[in-house]
């Protein structure tokens, strides 16, 4: 799953960066909706995996969860902003967010892999 999260944010990311003339502003919207999607399957697989240790409050399986469900916020957040309006006539300030989003949820989901890999071998 955090592979698939990892090639949607790259595919997206080399749209934002392209220089082309006219951005696709219906593909990069499917693309935020499959990131949505992954994040979605991927923050549901970590609690389903990680679930007989979290229920300690302050375990590393809770702030692992909250984490995800931060994330989870924060980009539903960014998709209820960025689905309406004319992403085009705000070009500079969408891929500056985009980016910024993309940045942030590949940092989380490769570190949050990294831990669930940890915890699970406990």
């Amino acid at each position: 799953m955090a592979a698939a999260i990892g090639c949607i944010i790259d595919a997206k990311m080399a749209m934002l960066q392209s220089t082309g003339a006219t951005p696709d502003i219906a593909a990069l919207a499917c693309m935020r909706w499959k990131l949505t999607k992954a994040v979605c399957n991927f923050r549901w697989f970590l609690t389903a995996s990680l679930h007989p240790g979290a229920g300690a409050s302050g375990s590393p399986h809770a702030r692992l969860i909250a984490e995800m469900d931060e994330l989870h916020a924060t980009l539903r957040a960014y998709v209820s902003c960025w689905s309406a309006g004319d992403n085009a006539a705000r070009w500079n300030e969408y891929r500056t967010a985009a980016v910024s989003m993309l940045e942030d949820t590949g940092a989380l989901v490769r570190r949050a892999t990294t831990e669930a890999q940890r915890l699970m071998r406990r």
